[in-house]
This record gives C-alpha cells, structure tokens and sequence, in this order.
C-alpha cells in the first residue's frame, strides 16, 4: 500500500469530523425557532445527489448547469479539507455548496439554490 494512503484516511477521517461539526453549529444558528423556514444542514450525501438529478438537473432555470455528482466526487477526491453543504428543508434539497478549507479561511467555490419555483427557502 502507498504510504500516502494512510495519511490521506486519516486527513479526510480529521477533516469529516470538522464537517459534521460545523454542520451542527450551523444548525444551533439557524435553528428552526428563529428562522422563517426550518432547513437542515448535512454534507451532500447519495441522498442529496438523488434529489438534484430528479429536482433540479436538466431545469430550465438553472443559470449554470453545474454537474454536481462530477464536482462533488473530484473534491472529495482531490480535497480532504473541502467544505461541502446540502442544505434541506423536510425533504426538499433547497441548495448545494463545494469549496476548499484552510488554516484561517473558507473558499466557497461553487454554490447553487434549487431552480425549482416555490421551494420552501426561495429567496431566503
């Protein structure tokens, strides 16, 4: 086995965790009490891509057609320390985000609200 290989695991293993932590402080934030519409937060998942496929690609009202199972899999290929975002309201995929982390910063690279008319955070 690579001797990278195993640095590379335990990177993505120490950055998953830093994730999920900020995906739950998010939440503490912006928790349904004090926001006009209850989202969630999670890392984009099977399920988040699923709804993207079905919900929005191929919409006509997408500004930029990005190609986000392709996006998402490089960064997690090439970026352990990436920022990734689903944010759901119930079960409608609302928004998706992918960037790159650093020591003091957070670069949101890519970002994209569902097209689809009416979706419960439309303009929020």
């Amino acid at each position: 086995m690579p001797a990278h290989l195993p640095r590379r695991a335990a990177a993505e293993a120490r950055y998953s965790g830093l994730r999920l932590a900020a995906l739950a402080r998010a939440g503490d934030i912006f928790a349904p009490s004090s926001a006009p519409t209850p989202v969630r937060f999670a890392t984009i998942a099977a399920a988040a891509l699923d709804a993207w496929r079905r919900q929005w690609a191929g919409h006509p009202a997408r500004s930029v057609a990005w190609p986000w199972d392709a996006m998402v899999s490089d960064y997690r290929r090439h970026h352990p320390s990436r920022f990734e975002l689903a944010v759901w309201s119930g079960d409608v995929l609302c928004g998706l985000a992918v960037g790159r982390t650093g020591n003091a910063y957070c670069s949101v690279e890519y970002l994209e609200g569902s097209p689809v008319a009416g979706h419960p955070s439309r303009a929020r």
